[in-house]
């Protein structure tokens, strides 16, 4: 039997960069400067039977681990923030 290959719309969001940064500095809420970035990626995931099979990883800075992602990516974007970094 042939599995049948879906191509699904994905969108990620994760926080691909952090650091300090001098223009960040706010001594009544961020008084070491911290910064970070938050990334959305959207784009296409290919399945076969309902199992990602092409993909690509990003690493998630504030989390320490590889996260699952588009691999045709279609639209990316980069958020630079000041404050300390969460995922959402």
């Amino acid at each position: 039997m042939i599995s049948v290959i879906t191509c699904n719309e994905y969108a990620l969001d994760f926080v691909s960069d952090k650091g300090l940064n001098f223009g960040c500095i706010s001594f009544d809420g961020n008084p070491l400067g911290y910064y970070f970035v938050q990334s959305r990626y959207q784009g296409k995931i290919l399945y076969n039977g309902g199992v990602p099979f092409i993909y690509s990883l990003f690493y998630d800075v504030v989390e320490e681990s590889f996260v699952l992602g588009p691999a045709i990516i279609t639209y990316k974007q980069g958020i630079p923030q000041c404050g300390i970094p969460r995922n959402p």
